[in-house]
């Protein structure tokens, strides 16, 4: 059995390094370095990073607005993010109702619910009105 990474799988690898080395920001790994837990505004502002960059949803169709990462693509992609603490994505809507959506939902339920699982992560940055 061959576990060596193919040509692009590497060229994927070095991109996400270059991602995360060049977006993460400073202040969450070093909480992260430090045994700090990340708080909510904190994760929320990685995953607004990963959401310009078009990787908040890796697992999901593109047709859906995700990045349709192969299953080496997510592996290589949390191998990285964990090797420098960067947060992972808060899974409840994003890896467990919109699939559930996908599968089962009807299309005005997939129309209406999976823009605003995607686009959550935009809700927790926004400026609260007062």
């Amino acid at each position: 059995m061959d576990l060596q990474f193919s040509t692009e799988h590497t060229v994927f690898q070095d991109e996400v390094r270059t991602f995360i080395k060049d977006n993460l920001p400073r202040d969450l790994q070093d909480k992260r370095q430090r045994g700090l837990r990340l708080e909510k505004k904190d994760v929320f502002r990685w995953h607004v990073i990963l959401h310009v960059k078009g990787w908040i949803a890796p697992n999901w169709p593109v047709e859906h607005g995700g990045a349709n990462f192969t299953p080496t693509q997510s592996y290589i992609f949390d191998l990285e993010r964990a090797k420098v603490g960067a947060p992972g994505v808060v899974p409840f809507g994003i890896t467990m109702v919109a699939p559930v959506i996908m599968k089962f939902g009807t299309e005005e339920q997939k129309r209406e619910f999976l823009p605003k699982i995607l686009n959550s992560c935009l809700l927790y940055t926004s400026p609260s009105p007062r």
